[in-house]
């Protein structure tokens, strides 16, 4: 089982039900690599031919996006840390100013509902 953001679910078991045809590869990616480094999927992005005009993917941006869309969704905060596999908050102090703030009617509603 892999668990994922409901929005990516269709794309998700579209890919598995793709990968689980007979005779197709069992892994979407890097099928044939039996070693894992750090910095895997950028060094593979950055090897990728793209067609002109496409932008840049930072992984390290799409995390902090991620976090950011976690964070507006109010996740439960030791939750969206297990999931990142973060032990520290320095992660998320680093992208609350991308946090958009509540207007003072909604987050008077959210602390009501506390």
């Amino acid at each position: 089982m892999v668990l994922c953001r409901t929005a990516w679910a269709p794309v998700l078991t579209e890919a598995t039900a793709w990968a689980s045809r007979p005779g197709q590869a069992r892994y979407l990616f890097r099928p044939s690599s039996h070693a894992r480094g750090t910095n895997t999927v950028t060094n593979f992005l950055a090897r990728t031919k793209k067609p002109p005009g496409t932008p840049l993917l930072v992984i390290g941006r799409a995390r902090a996006t991620w976090l950011v869309d976690a964070i507006e969704a109010r996740m439960h905060l030791p939750t969206l840390m297990a999931a990142a596999g973060l032990t520290t908050l320095r992660s998320i102090d680093r992208v609350l100013p991308h946090v958009r703030n509540l207007s003072p009617d909604q987050a008077a509603a959210a602390l009501k509902e506390f």
